[in-house]
């Protein structure tokens, strides 16, 4: 059996869902208004489920309530972003192992706390405007430090680059402020 879309039961029961977790499916896609009955979700997890598209306003009826979404795992590239940018109370974002080569920070929600790009492509980092993001994952990528543009925010707390090309750390990256751990 081959489940390539969100169950039905999912999709139209459960309108007081608070957190819904998905592994494997075969989704390949996100299609408009995927969880417009999920008006209650804040918590979305769809790991190893092939996904290599979101279509536009796939989280519509999310934007203001999703706090957390992890894509780990799936095929996404950087044109996701614009799509992300519309959750509005988005804290913890994990893009881990999938295929993105970018990443601007305006691209994505401001609030940000908690952000996981190991394990993809990422080999150009521009760091702007990240006024709460505390935790940023950046292991098992191809960055070098002639890529990495802007500032390390004051309050991050947990910075983890290993296994990226980065010899160097320029001074001017990380505030003598910071809240590095």
């Amino acid at each position: 059996l081959v489940v390539d879309t969100i169950p039905h039961a999912v999709r139209m029961n459960l309108g007081n869902l608070r957190s819904l977790t998905l592994i494997g499916l075969n989704l390949r896609r996100l299609t408009a208004n995927s969880f417009v009955q999920m008006k209650k979700l804040e918590t979305l997890a769809l790991k190893s489920c092939r996904i290599q598209t979101i279509e536009p306003n796939a989280f519509h009826s999310l934007e203001q309530q999703l706090r957390q979404l992890d894509l780990d795992s799936n095929q996404l590239t950087n044109d996701i972003f614009m799509e992300l940018k519309r959750l509005a109370a988005l804290e913890s974002l994990s893009l881990s192992h999938n295929f993105i080569d970018e990443l601007s920070m305006p691209l994505i929600n401001p609030k940000l706390r908690y952000l996981d790009l190991s394990y993809n492509q990422v080999k150009r980092l521009i760091l702007i405007n990240m006024n709460h993001l505390e935790v940023l994952h950046l292991q098992n990528n191809l960055l070098t430090s002639e890529q990495i543009y802007g500032t390390w925010p004051k309050q991050l707390k947990e910075l983890i680059l290993d296994f990226n090309a980065i010899h160097t750390v320029h001074p001017h990256f990380i505030d003598q402020e910071n809240s590095l751990e």
